[in-house]
């Protein structure tokens, strides 16, 4: 009925498919390999160009010193910092103050009152200075509580950190520990404005 000579084009084509996906994928690999060479080699030529570049200085026969081409980057003039006798005073917000005295170039002693409908709180104490505008207190609130596994100031200290600038103390609480000194919706944080000098 069918003639037994014939060629199936079916089994033909499905074979040469094979070989048009492989060979496409052997092309794809290729470019691939060849485009990766050619990024490594730019690189590394631009990598190399750029190190054998020196910088030209000019030199002006007028002058005796040399000059460089680029102008160099500005560096800009820090702003004076407080030196560590002229920080005592009073310092006020709207939620309480902060009273330093006894300014030592090591420590200083302080004492801050805040408050608000939501309650008050009061510490004073001893700051150390890490540097002319920087302080810390690191005190353990109860000797008793710190070393009671079931309260909540268990191994804990009050940690305050005090940045002077500019006429104003900013006062960070670092540590729930603090609590120890005011009540629950109130806290030392704030910035403080020189209301008065000593």
């Amino acid at each position: 009925m069918y003639p037994t000579d014939q060629h199936d084009p079916r089994a033909a084509s499905g074979s040469s498919t094979g070989w048009n996906i492989a060979l496409g994928v052997l092309i794809g690999i290729v470019f691939f390999l060849f485009m990766g060479l050619a990024v490594a080699v730019g690189y590394w030529w631009g990598y190399r160009s750029a190190a054998n570049q020196n910088t030209q200085v000019q030199v002006n026969t007028q002058s005796p010193t040399p000059q460089q081409s680029a102008s160099p980057t500005p560096v800009p003039t820090p702003s004076p910092s407080p030196t560590p006798t002229d920080i005592a005073g009073k310092y006020k917000n709207s939620s309480g103050d902060v009273e330093i005295s006894d300014v030592t170039e090591k420590a200083f002693s302080f004492s801050i009152g805040v408050g608000s409908s939501g309650g008050s709180g009061a510490v004073d104490g001893k700051a150390v200075r890490t540097t002319s505008t920087v302080a810390t207190f690191l005190q353990i609130p109860d000797e008793s509580l710190y070393n009671d596994p079931d309260s909540i100031f268990y191994k804990k200290k009050c940690k305050l950190t005090f940045r002077f600038s500019e006429g104003k103390v900013r006062v960070s609480e670092d540590d729930y520990a603090c609590s120890y000194w005011h009540g629950a919706q109130v806290d030392f944080n704030g910035t403080f404005a020189i209301a008065k000098k000593k």
